[in-house]
């Protein structure tokens, strides 16, 4: 028992850690400087670090101490159920024997103090079980959320990649199946379907499409530079 009560002292930092990592939300508004590709690499790293803290509970010292937990609360569970429905009752029909007052009020007491440390373990053990349980919960959902993401998420990358270093042309061409894409994350995907993030998702496509064609049109100049050649060189690059 005293291993079962220091469990949370010595886990309470990876406790936290796991509850961090399972709650994150990634809805914040993206930035100019983020692309498609920065929301894939995000949400590969997110399943990473659930599956290591997958790894992290699946480990002899956790498991061991959680069978323990699951084990005494099931016991609880079974003395309640006892008590309950009349199994828990002592026989009557022997007397016992005459005992002096003394030693009457000793044995009440005794077993009044025996009472309330069980009832303070009892209690103990049940909140270091929901506390587990919700975590376990928790860590499940978020695992099943970046897995099926990554999934859906994966199939742009070969569509959007052409955004990054080739030319209009590329990316013109990557377009047509890019949004069929889209169109599939929106109509199949559990998670990754909803408004915001399908919003945030396209947002990323257009910084990413626009800074590419800012790149090639400035030929690898500063914004500046562009007033100082001549128009008919920027319109050819435009027309490209």
């Amino acid at each position: 028992h005293r291993d079962l009560h220091s469990f949370p002292t010595r886990r309470s930092s990876d406790l936290t850690f796991i509850n961090m990592e399972s709650s994150q939300k990634l809805e914040a508004v993206p930035t100019v400087s983020e692309g498609p590709r920065e929301e894939i690499n995000r949400w590969e790293r997110r399943q990473m670090a659930l599956l290591k803290c997958t790894e992290r509970l699946a480990t002899p010292n956790y498991t061991t101490i959680l069978r323990l937990i699951e084990q005494h609360y099931s016991e609880r569970k079974v003395r309640s159920l006892a008590v309950d429905t009349g199994k828990a009752r002592t026989p009557t029909g022997k007397r016992s024997p005459a005992t002096s007052p003394t030693r009457r009020r000793r044995t009440i007491v005794s077993r009044m103090s025996s009472n309330d440390d069980n009832k303070m373990e009892d209690s103990s053990t049940v909140h270091l079980w929901e506390q587990w349980t919700a975590c376990h919960n928790r860590l499940t959902d978020a695992l099943n959320e970046a897995v099926d993401n990554v999934r859906f998420l994966d199939h742009l990358r070969p569509f959007v990649e052409p955004f990054y270093f080739e030319d209009c042309r590329a990316m013109t061409d990557a377009l047509p199946p890019l949004f069929t894409s889209v169109k599939m994350i929106l109509t199949i995907s559990r998670h990754y379907s909803s408004r915001a993030r399908m919003t945030k998702l396209l947002m990323k496509i257009t910084f990413q499409l626009v800074r590419r064609c800012q790149q090639l049109i400035l030929d690898g100049g500063s914004v500046n530079e562009l007033w100082t050649q001549k128009p008919e060189t920027i319109i050819s690059r435009i027309a490209e």
